[in-house]
């Protein structure tokens, strides 16, 4: 019985390690600090640049994510400045996209996130790679929610543009801006 899951374990790790791009952890730890730099290193294997994502939230469920940067150039490493207003977590991972395949994607392992912002500020992600919200990396799409005294409109949009009366707009995703519209239209009534 030792041997058959010893075998299993063995396969398991061969997957994990065949991923595209692996992160490369490092052996005193990933910790990074708002406010301070960090290296971010990973074996190269596949694409000429790519793209760091910061996500956040359990596995199955990750949030939209933060972009580190995008399009750079698949050498195996970056240099990180967290930017000084991150949140302090524990639930933080980076997804590394591969420019040249989309579909090719991999995660850092969890890490806490030192921070003394404790409270996220009211702006809102305009990126959803690799989130759940059926659009893709190419063709982000995203819905443009704008509240008014008078009545709560939604419409597509794809760019991030105010619109020409000047007043507010947060631009939402998927269904929350659905979920978002509709609870803001039984408000008005």
């Amino acid at each position: 019985m030792r041997s058959f899951t010893a075998i299993i374990f063995a396969g398991l790790a061969a997957l994990a390690a065949a991923a595209e791009n692996p992160f490369v952890v490092p052996t005193t730890g990933f910790q990074p600090v708002a406010g301070q730099p960090i290296n971010i290193e990973w074996k190269p294997t596949a694409g000429k640049t790519v793209t760091l994502v910061l996500r956040s939230g359990s596995s199955t469920n990750l949030r939209e994510g933060t972009p580190i940067v995008e399009k750079t150039a698949n050498n195996g490493n970056f240099t990180w400045n967290v930017d000084k207003n991150t949140v302090r977590g524990a639930d933080y991972t980076i997804e590394i996209i591969n420019d040249d395949d989309t579909s090719e994607t991999n995660y850092f392992p969890y890490f806490v996130l030192d921070s003394t912002v404790v409270v996220a500020s009211t702006t809102t992600s305009l990126y959803t790679y690799g989130a759940p919200t059926g659009t893709s990396y190419g063709n982000i799409q995203k819905t443009k929610v704008t509240a008014t005294a008078a009545a709560m409109s939604a419409s597509s949009t794809a760019d991030a543009s105010a619109d020409a009366s000047g007043a507010d707009a947060v631009y939402l995703s998927g269904g929350l801006a659905a979920a978002f519209a509709a609870a803001a239209a039984m408000i008005a009534l």
